[in-house]
């Protein structure tokens, strides 16, 4: 609502020159780079509109401040103006957070971030859960596992042998996610911390997204 209120404040005045700057803004990016860029994907485009929408939005909010505190001048008016503003920003950032991590990521598991996070989240609770065979491309300490993980002891093993080498832990308590190309570190792993209960993970196409490995109970 707020970004179709934008777009027509900047139509109504297209004689101000910033209201000019944002439309051309958003022509020159969807139509000028919809022609330039005919045969690579979309997202170029999106990354030039990205900053149009926000600022049509910024426009629309703006000028919604400004009549409240021209309705009722005074203290009365700023501190609607603010807790106006307070509860958009909270409730844009609720949606943000809730249109991703709940509809979208569960769903679309484009990366293994998600799958993980979950696995964590159920076998991770009093555990250390170390990464092996994902760096230098993928680490546990990817934004939306730590967002997802948040309270959960989670650490990356660069290198494994230097690891096992250097570093006092638990065997006991300790839970392993092995990347693909790890693969062939579970003998190691298996060497050094004991029986693994060893279980591949996979989407829904099929293909194989991480192993993990418990200690069995002895």
């Amino acid at each position: 609502a707020l970004f179709v209120l934008g777009i027509a404040l900047a139509v109504a005045g297209v004689r101000q020159r910033r209201n000019q700057l944002l439309l051309i803004w958003t022509v020159v990016p969807l139509i000028a780079g919809a022609v330039l860029t005919i045969d690579t994907p979309f997202y170029p485009r999106i990354s030039g509109l990205v900053p149009f929408a926000v600022l049509a939005v910024a426009l629309a909010l703006g000028q919604g401040l400004a009549a409240l505190r021209e309705a009722w001048p005074g203290i009365a008016g700023r501190w609607l103006a603010r807790m106006v503003a307070a509860a958009v920003l909270a409730a844009v950032c609720a949606n943000n957070v809730r249109t991703y991590f709940i509809d979208y990521a569960p769903h679309h598991h484009h990366s293994p971030a998600v799958p993980i996070a979950r696995w964590i989240q159920l076998h991770g609770r009093g555990r250390t859960t170390y990464m092996v065979g994902g760096a230098p491309d993928f680490y546990i300490r990817h934004g939306t596992i730590r967002f997802m993980t948040y309270g959960y002891d989670t650490r990356d093993v660069v290198d494994l042998d230097r690891f096992l080498g250097s570093q006092q832990f638990n065997p006991a308590t300790s839970a392993w996610i092995i990347m693909p190309q790890g693969k062939q570190l579970i003998p190691r792993l298996t060497a050094a911390v004991g029986p693994l209960t060893i279980e591949e993970h996979r989407d829904a196409r099929g293909t194989l997204v991480f192993y993990s490995g418990v200690p069995e109970r002895r």
